[in-house]
């Protein structure tokens, strides 16, 4: 199996190239920067390094990939505070640029050739902020994450008969180590590679972790004045 894994260097995407090596699995890594040696030593790692926000950079190293994945996991994202002391429209629109747009653009790339090959499989790692953002000096996270959600989730009902799945992860909070309203980055990977291995031939939307996944449910039916006043912030 060949699988492409954007954001590779850290985090996640560090997590899931480990394992899916570990399992003998040919990886194919996208960052903005070089991994640990852990990864790129060895032999089944192909790695490039490219800044996702340059869509000719991006274009061109995926033009020069002679593999074709199995599977494509677009993890790689960021926030970008867009609404600190004033809002910021440039800060804005980084969080589309790398959090949609990015993405879609390596979807566009690789889609034709999943139809060809009349199977293949794009996984998004998108976020529970897209339920309910209660962060508001970053309004345009939760939006791009939102739009790569819901178009994923599109896309699946589109291609549901073509061989081609659509799969979003929406992530909650995430670190080294786990806790009671978190996850670690080990233990969600493992989540993440035991899912796709499970449900091969479907579209669907999981959430994970289960608790901070329920909270925060919760939360997006209390009404609309009541979050203005728990989560608003002085501009």
């Amino acid at each position: 199996m060949k699988i492409l894994i954007t954001g590779t260097s850290r985090g996640l995407g560090y997590s899931l190239a480990k394992k899916y090596l570990h399992e003998g699995v040919e990886v194919i890594g996208i960052s903005t920067t070089t991994p640990p040696n852990d990864l790129t030593q060895q032999l089944n790692y192909f790695h490039f390094p490219v800044n996702l926000m340059d869509r000719g950079e991006l274009h061109k190293a995926l033009s020069s990939l002679n593999i074709l994945p199995d599977r494509v996991i677009l993890n790689a994202g960021a926030a970008f505070d867009d609404n600190t002391d004033k809002f910021s429209r440039e800060e804005f629109q980084k969080n589309f640029s790398l959090n949609l747009d990015a993405n879609m653009d390596i979807v566009s790339f690789f889609l034709p050739r999943f139809l060809e090959n009349k199977k293949g499989t794009f996984a998004a790692v998108s976020s529970l902020s897209v339920i309910q953002e209660i962060n508001p000096v970053r309004v345009g996270y939760s939006a791009s994450k939102s739009a790569l959600d819901i178009t994923f989730q599109n896309l699946g009902i589109s291609y549901r008969k073509s061989g081609i799945n659509f799969v979003v992860f929406r992530a909650g909070r995430m670190e080294e180590k786990g806790g009671l309203l978190s996850e670690g980055y080990e233990d969600a990977a493992s989540r993440i590679i035991k899912s796709l291995e499970n449900n091969k031939n479907n579209s669907y939307v999981e959430e994970f972790p289960l608790l901070l996944a329920s909270i925060t449910r919760l939360v997006s039916i209390l009404p609309q004045p009541l979050l203005n006043i728990l989560f608003s912030k002085k501009i």
